[in-house]
């Protein structure tokens, strides 16, 4: 049986084990960095600072209804891809299409009564008065009837851009009402991560910083780049919201990502802890 002495390098106090050669080289090793771990750790060397993140949709709608009805047809289903333009669905509009008919059937009759009238007052056969109550009647149907016109139109939903259908809000021959959701569109091809950091360390982010974020339901790493930050800070957090795009074509692994999925964004220790210039 041999003595080996070991020194715990952060008391620095002896410490002696009665042990064979071997055994005590283990034990004397796994003290030294079990001390050197503690050490660094308690000083903060090498530490990053990690900020929670979630992946945002940059062009993201809910489609309401801009009137009440019935929503007599539903083209589309959660997950279907749609172009811009697309028809979604569409609200029960046959009632309006009746009443454009008769206003422009009173339009066409008070445009030829106008003439008629005009030309009768010019012989001096028709007041002014009566001239006028027929210009009023044909502009008062003209009106309705475009108004009637925009009606039918907002009867109907379109994709306002290329997307994903993510949610339908409601049932097909479902009533609904003006201002009610009806389908939630979003396109996979813009996405960000949205991530909340110091204010101090936000604003001497520069633009175009590349950095990578982790993403656990993946358990893949991607790199985003820095494209803004809310011109806002948060006066709680003392915090502002940045948002680093998501390349598309340059990753293969971001076509899986989701709008709502979590992640992590590591930051390395700052290597100068000077305080920000001065704002002349």
């Amino acid at each position: 049986m041999k003595k080996r002495v070991c020194f715990f390098l952060i008391r620095g106090e002896p410490m002696t084990q009665t042990e064979p050669d071997k055994r005590g080289r283990i034990i004397c090793f796994i003290m030294m960095m079990a001390g050197l771990i503690s050490f660094f750790s308690g000083h903060g060397v090498g530490r990053a600072d990690t900020f929670p993140v979630i992946v945002e949709a940059k062009n993201h709608a809910i489609l309401s209804a801009s009137r009440e009805g019935a929503l007599i047809k539903f083209g589309v289903d959660m997950g279907d891809r749609v172009k811009k333009g697309d028809f979604l669905g569409m609200l029960f509009h046959k009632d309006l299409i009746v009443e454009k008919k008769r206003r422009e059937a009173k339009m066409a009759y008070w445009k030829k009564r106008t003439a008629e009238i005009s030309s009768l007052n010019r012989s001096g056969f028709a007041s002014n008065e009566e001239m006028e109550r027929a210009k009023m009647e044909r502009i008062v149907n003209e009106s309705e009837a475009e108004i009637i016109k925009i009606r039918i139109q907002r009867s109907k939903f379109y994709a306002p851009f290329d997307g994903v259908i993510v949610k339908r809000f409601v049932r097909p021959f479902e009533w609904v009402k003006s201002g009610q959701p009806v389908v939630e569109i979003y396109n996979q091809n813009r996405l960000y991560f949205v991530v909340s950091l110091p204010s101090k360390r936000a604003l001497e982010t520069p633009a175009g910083q590349r950095r990578r974020f982790f993403v656990p339901d993946m358990g893949a790493y991607i790199e985003a780049t820095f494209s803004l930050s809310e011109p806002l800070v948060d006066a709680r957090s003392n915090t502002i919201k940045t948002y680093w795009l998501i390349p598309g074509s340059e990753n293969r692994p971001a076509s899986r990502l989701l709008p709502g999925m979590k992640g992590v964004m590591e930051i390395p220790p700052s290597k100068s802890n000077a305080p920000l210039s001065r704002i002349k």
